[in-house]
């Protein structure tokens, strides 16, 4: 029963862990969420506003009469095309939304890079830390 415990802890190889330490700073985690939030709003708060203020407000909001709206061919397609608007404002928004987060996730990478690890809180320590998996010799890049 021995040599079979022992044969099976040698095949599974344990993952050993480096750790490094790392400052977290919580303020400028917050600064972050807040500039891709509102840089994010930018060019589709802008594009919706000029939507609304040039097409939709003077063909459909401006009919002079009920039945115009649906007889006439602008007020219909500002009717029609409001969602759509909508829909591609928060298409737009979410791409701005991943290609700031990834910027700024690169530009944080190069200032302290944790080379393919995972950054955790520990628990028995007051500072984070840093977990990479052990890369055995023979599949480091030199």
């Amino acid at each position: 029963m021995d040599s079979r415990e022992e044969t099976s802890s040698k095949s599974i190889p344990k993952k050993r862990f480096i750790r490094e330490e790392i400052e977290t700073q919580y303020f400028w985690y917050l600064f972050v969420l807040f500039a891709i939030f509102l840089a994010s709003l930018l060019i589709p708060a802008i594009i919706f506003i000029g939507y609304t203020v040039f097409f939709f407000l003077p063909n459909f909001l401006e009919a002079t009469n009920f039945l115009v709206i649906f007889t006439q061919l602008k007020p219909l397609i500002a009717l029609i095309s409001m969602p759509l608007v909508l829909i591609g404002c928060y298409l737009i928004r979410l791409f701005f939304i991943g290609l700031l987060t990834r910027e700024i996730w690169r530009w944080s990478e190069k200032k302290s890079s944790c080379l393919r690890g995972w950054r955790v809180r520990s628990k028995t320590r007051s500072q984070n830390i840093c977990l990479r998996p052990w890369t055995p010799l023979w599949r480091r890049r030199v």
